[in-house]
């Protein structure tokens, strides 16, 4: 999966790079294309790794119970009930998501969510 955008920080072009967004995700994807999971995944996963690292959140342990759930039902049994584990697990998530989509280079995450190269 990939995106693009238009958009430019630069004044002077109005915030547009002139670039078609459209042509960029095509670029993308082909040269995606060839490559295998393994190829793209490992080299992605040892660029972000140093800055998951060295940092825990623990907010407690949750139940046998709860930790059989599938994730879906889950987050929905901890609407009524506290899920330590699950919370911790998902503020992780949190910070992959911001980490992955916030790269040198790329355009900051923001709350529409966000594209990586």
């Amino acid at each position: 999966m990939t995106a693009a955008t238009d958009y430019a920080m630069d004044y002077s072009k109005g915030y547009r790079s002139g670039e078609d967004p459209a042509i960029l995700v095509g670029k993308r994807l082909a040269a995606a294309e060839p490559k295998t999971w393994r190829n793209y995944a490992r080299p992605r996963w040892l660029n972000i790794r140093s800055s998951l690292a060295g940092f825990s959140f623990r907010l407690g342990t949750s139940t046998a119970a709860q930790r059989e759930l599938p994730t879906d039902k889950r987050r929905l049994k901890a609407i009524e009930v506290c899920d330590p584990e699950l919370e911790s697990l998902l503020f992780q998530y949190g910070r992959y998501l911001l980490i992955g989509c916030s790269r040198p280079g790329g355009l900051p995450a923001n709350l529409q969510g966000c594209g990586t190269t």
